[in-house]
């Protein structure tokens, strides 16, 4: 496991469980115009759809014409991945449970090689200390690929070392499963041993923020709460407290290591 994914964790390591909150502010408070799954636009010769429904999952960037719109506004709430039923002695039980969890060699290749030129590009200004998580914005980038079409669909697989969505959304299923299991495993045999407070581990954590003027395709909903694991919320981008929602929903996901104060 450690093998294989190893170098993600280390490149993390230096945020801890801030991962989460940085997919909400690498992409802004505009994180719902970005985003292609998310509705604002498609991409393609700049064609405005904030009329339409935003594109699904389609394979081959084409847009299924019968896929079922939600209602605008509507909310779906992910569910974390089942706790393992495994004993903290049992080690060829966990052992095993991770090796089904790892990711492919191309995938770990593509992430690796988007952390290095992301990383180079992010922090080439920066004075002193800085952070920054590249797990963390390939996940914003993934999420928004498995909803885009044609050629911004093309584009962000190509930057994300990915031949397809459907492979793409996979991969980082079972990433994120991984690191859940692991911290699960680590933290109930530190228990075993009289640690019950540790907490070093990653945690991680997706969300979409969808303006509620905006119908969404229930299926590509579906695809982030399933796949990444990310809850989507029908919000008003006008309001100040969506702002405050948006922070919070941070600070719990994070442990309160980041509480930003968003403002509309």
């Amino acid at each position: 496991e450690k093998g294989n994914q190893g170098n993600q964790a280390n490149q993390e390591s230096q945020v801890n469980q801030g991962n989460q909150a940085n997919q909400e502010n690498q992409t802004g408070q505009e994180n719902h115009a970005n985003q292609e799954g998310s509705g604002t636009e498609n991409g393609e010769g700049g064609r405005d759809s904030r009329n339409s429904p935003v594109p699904g999952s389609g394979e081959g960037g084409q847009e299924n014409v019968n896929q079922k719109v939600s209602a605008r506004g509507k909310s779906l709430e992910a569910k974390e991945p089942k706790k393992a039923d495994i004993s903290p002695e049992d080690y060829q039980g966990w052992n095993k449970l991770l090796k089904e969890q790892e990711v492919s060699e191309e995938f770990r290749k593509g992430l690796e090689q988007f952390a290095w030129k992301s990383g180079s590009q992010v922090l080439k200004e920066t004075q002193g200390n800085g952070n920054f998580s590249p797990l963390s914005l390939y996940y914003t980038l993934a999420l928004a690929g498995c909803g885009a079409q044609g050629e911004t669909a093309a584009q962000i697989l190509e930057n994300l070392g990915v031949k397809d969505q459907k492979e793409l959304a996979d991969q980082c299923r079972r990433l994120y499963q991984w690191y859940v299991y692991q911290a699960q495993r680590d933290q109930e045999q530190m228990a075993r041993y009289g640690m019950e407070d540790y907490k070093s581990t990653i945690c991680l954590g997706n969300s979409l923020w969808i303006s509620n003027q905006l119908p969404v395709y229930e299926d590509y909903q579906k695809l982030a709460a399933e796949q990444f694991f990310a809850s989507s919320y029908g919000v008003d981008f006008g309001d100040p407290d969506t702002g405050k929602e948006m922070g919070d929903w941070i600070a719990r996901k994070t442990r309160v290591v980041l509480a930003p104060q968003l403002n509309m």
